[in-house]
């Protein structure tokens, strides 16, 4: 195991060396006889020589697991691979002593490689399929879910601002008359700016979001997946406030085409109506357990949840909303279409399944989380969270009871 996180970015250092290997393409030493690069070009060019690097022996356990995964024990055999390679080598070499070992496995090396790389041949093969493991509560930053998760990140939304940020920086230059290539698009100078701005603000979110993924605590990893669904109960619960027309200053019926279909069916309404306990209770669940939240507290970075634990946490907000969003389009059919698709069966079902999307999350969080709050000033902080764990249970229980007291009190519905 690794006792600090940005321990690991030196082995994936090292990893990196070896996968270039593998693939052949530093797989040349310099022969001798070789031209050498003269140091006042290597100066010019602001690169240390690394041939000229220190040659302190690896620890016993470096060596060992470098060995496992076909790496060189010195700087300087491995100048071939590239320059930042090395200082990565030598960054790895220098950050352990001998006494150090905590070391990771070479299988847990090769799997974090495995994680975070594209095969070549596969590449287009590549589902967005994340690992699941079980067992790997004891691997901290290597766990197979954190590397899922910064993989996904820079693979799906860094590249693509990084695109955007070098597309209009390329289009300012040619404005400011910079560039010998003409211009090619039509554009102003502060539409272009601020496109620029706005792609930078969310290429440092997603910058943030990935140094998340190796060095904040787990419960942060999962809120940052919340978001977009917890914005989804959001909107949900507003639009049965305006169906219901329990809203008369909405701020969103004025952005809409037309105005939302208002509940009219007495069964329908009060439905309707015992939904809005229940959304209110999910969006306070979810925000409790986030950045306004538990997640605020000074958790550990690293708890003993697996990465397929971690996944059912971060799953279960999209398993609320799907749920929710049923029992929304169940009252839509009972209330244009009487007698029609929607059954007191179907709200009933809905309500259960919706309840018992709770019971995992709830229980992770009471396992891995809680227990770890720190209280050094005695303020029972880890008593108040499980009372409200507690408390929060028992309300949904009575506000699921009580819409399917209603809904099985009717044969159809409305």
């Amino acid at each position: 195991m690794l006792r600090e996180p940005w321990r690991t970015l030196n082995c994936l250092s090292a990893l990196g060396l070896a996968h270039l290997k593998s693939i052949g393409l530093y797989s040349s030493p310099r022969r001798e006889g070789e031209a050498a690069r003269t140091p006042r070009a290597r100066e010019a060019r602001g690169i240390v020589q690394l041939e000229a690097a220190p040659a302190a022996p690896v620890p016993r356990c470096g060596r060992m697991h470098l060995e496992a995964c076909g790496l060189p024990d010195k700087p300087r055999d491995c100048w071939h691979y590239g320059d930042l390679a090395v200082f990565g080598f030598e960054r790895l070499r220098e950050k352990y002593n001998p006494t150090d070992a905590e070391l990771p496995d070479p299988p847990h090396i090769e799997h974090a490689f495995s994680a975070l790389c594209i095969d070549k041949v596969n590449a287009q093969q590549e589902t967005a399929s994340q690992p699941t493991q079980s067992d790997d509560h004891h691997l901290k930053e290597l766990k197979s879910y954190r590397l899922y998760r910064l993989k996904k990140t820079f693979q799906k939304k860094l590249s693509y601002r990084m695109y955007d940020i070098f597309g209009a920086a390329v289009e300012l230059i040619q404005h400011a008359g910079l560039s010998s290539t003409p211009l090619t698009a039509e554009g102003d100078t502060n539409s272009l700016q601020k496109t620029l701005r706005f792609s930078v603000n969310h290429a440092l979110h997603n910058i943030k979001m990935m140094t998340n993924c190796l060095q904040a605590s787990e419960l942060t990893v999962v809120q940052d997946s919340w978001q977009r669904r917890r914005g989804c109960i959001r909107t949900m619960l507003q639009s049965t406030v305006e169906k219901l027309n329990l809203s008369t200053n909405s701020t969103s019926a004025k952005y809409q085409a037309q105005p939302p279909e208002k509940f009219v069916g007495e069964t329908v309404i009060q439905l309707a109506k015992l939904t809005l306990p229940i959304m209110k209770l999910c969006k306070i669940f979810f925000a409790k357990f986030s950045n306004r939240g538990l997640a605020l507290e000074r958790l550990p970075n690293f708890t003993e949840i697996s990465s397929g634990q971690l996944e059912d946490l971060v799953n279960s907000v999209g398993h609320v909303v799907d749920d929710i969003r049923q029992l929304m389009l169940h009252l839509s059919f009972a209330n244009g279409h009487p007698g029609g698709d929607a059954t007191s069966e179907d709200f009933t079902r809905i309500a259960k399944s919706l309840k018992s999307r709770f019971e995992s999350p709830l229980f992770l969080v009471l396992m891995y989380f809680i227990p770890l709050i720190p209280d050094p000033d005695g303020l029972n902080v880890q008593k108040y969270y499980t009372s409200w764990c507690v408390t929060w249970n028992n309300q949904m229980a009575v506000a699921i009871k009580n819409f399917i007291h209603v809904a099985e009190s009717y044969i159809d519905i409305p």
